[in-house]
């Protein structure tokens, strides 16, 4: 046999195994519709508009897993359940979407204990109200250490049919007493402003922008001689703005058993600052600047084991003037074991329950114009993670080991 035929009967044997080895193609369904069950409260167009599905197109198995998953994110929302029924035509598929909705009345609390920091105790009431087809309101009572905060807020979803949604929110509340005493001063009430907006992209990938306003207490530029106890401090406000870019392809929010979440963000803030200096107090604003990026993987192991690994770097620079400057890089990272006592695959109908035990590492580097230090924590941690269609409880205790 000559040399060509022989070395074409090869390529074309090759071609042939190739082919035999390759998967079949992946089933593809053509949504004719996508509908909602079990909704009572909440809003059926936002649910289906977070899955980010457009009937008459060919979908994926997993690529409708995965738009389940994203309402599910929602805040009003405890779990999703996809079905697939024959649609009017065939060939044709109705995606259906039984939706388990949170209570208009919800609940919060939080106790973490880290050994040797502060218990945070944290206790929260509210509710919401769906406004029109898109829109919800909601408001809310927290009880933080012995702060008492109160907030008000309305959510824009699904913006002009973009997906886009708009967040604003107010937080009312009191000057921690700690600072009236450093200034000795009654000091006012604060208001804090947020705006957060998420932008959806294609799949899992979305843009959220965050704007904070937030009271912040400085000396007062008065001259000595004119300060007394009740205006020695006064109130201004620092600004925060971020952008982030996200990837989430995890099937729960809090319940995560698969799936990875990264978060890449830069952000800006502006914090007004005033050094007591004598005859006559010196103003010089600081600006903070920073990038972050945070990765997690969450592994089922078997049903109700799942593994979590994080990872994350923050690189923080502060300005204090002209020529003043601090820098700090914070890298982390961790591995958590978690237990589902009570969850999706095993239902409750007092709720979802899991055991979480893990390790966290946590180191900061240090640096400004005259030193450089570091410092690291390691911690060693147990909880609980309780949640219902009422609301979410956490409990975590920590053993802290600082390490220089």
């Amino acid at each position: 046999m000559p040399l060509r035929s022989f070395t074409l009967v090869l390529v074309l044997l090759a071609a042939t195994l190739v082919a035999a080895q390759e998967p079949e193609a992946v089933p593809r369904f053509f949504i004719e519709s996508v509908s909602v069950e079990g909704v009572r409260w909440a809003s059926a167009r936002v649910i289906v508009a977070e899955t980010r599905l457009q009937p008459g197109r060919d979908y994926t198995e997993s690529e409708l897993r995965d738009a389940a998953a994203r309402a599910t994110r929602l805040p009003f929302v405890l779990r999703v359940e996809p079905r697939i029924e024959r649609g009017t035509h065939r060939g044709t598929y109705r995606l259906v979407l039984a939706v388990t909705e949170t209570k208009p009345f919800f609940f919060g609390g939080t106790y973490l204990d880290e050994h040797d920091q502060p218990d945070v105790r944290q206790l929260t009431l509210g509710a919401r109200r769906f406004a029109g087809r898109s829109g919800m309101l909601h408001g809310a009572a927290t009880t933080l250490f012995d702060d008492q905060l109160y907030e008000l807020g309305y959510t824009q979803y699904d913006l002009f049919g973009s997906g886009v949604f708009v967040a604003a929110t107010l937080e009312y509340g009191e000057i921690p007493s700690d600072l009236g005493r450093v200034y000795h001063a009654t000091l006012p009430d604060r208001l804090t402003a947020n705006v957060v907006a998420g932008v959806p992209l294609r799949g899992n990938h979305a843009l959220r922008a965050t704007f904070l306003s937030a009271p912040l207490v400085v000396f007062s530029e008065k001259p000595r001689q004119e300060l007394t106890p009740a205006n020695s401090g006064k109130i201004e406000r620092a600004t925060t703005a971020e952008l982030s870019w996200i990837y989430d392809s995890t099937d729960d929010p809090l319940f995560t058993t698969r799936g990875i979440r990264s978060i890449v963000g830069a952000g800006r803030r502006n914090v007004p600052f005033v050094v007591p200096l004598h005859p006559v107090a010196l103003r010089s604003n600081q600006h903070h600047r920073w990038l972050t990026a945070e990765l997690r993987r969450a592994w089922s192991l078997a049903p109700r084991h799942t593994i979590l690994a994080q990872a994350g770097l923050t690189s923080l620079r502060r300005d204090f003037g002209p020529t003043g400057y601090d820098l700090e890089h914070s890298p982390s990272f961790g591995a958590t074991y978690a237990y589902s006592l009570f969850g999706p695959d095993r239902p409750s109908p007092l709720g979802d329950l899991r055991l979480e035990t893990g390790l966290v590492h946590e180191r900061s580097y240090f640096k400004d114009d005259f030193d450089q230090d570091s410092s690291g924590i390691t911690a060693a941690r147990v909880g609980l993670l309780f949640r219902s269609e009422w609301g979410v409880v956490r409990l975590r205790f920590d053993l802290r080991r600082h390490r220089e």
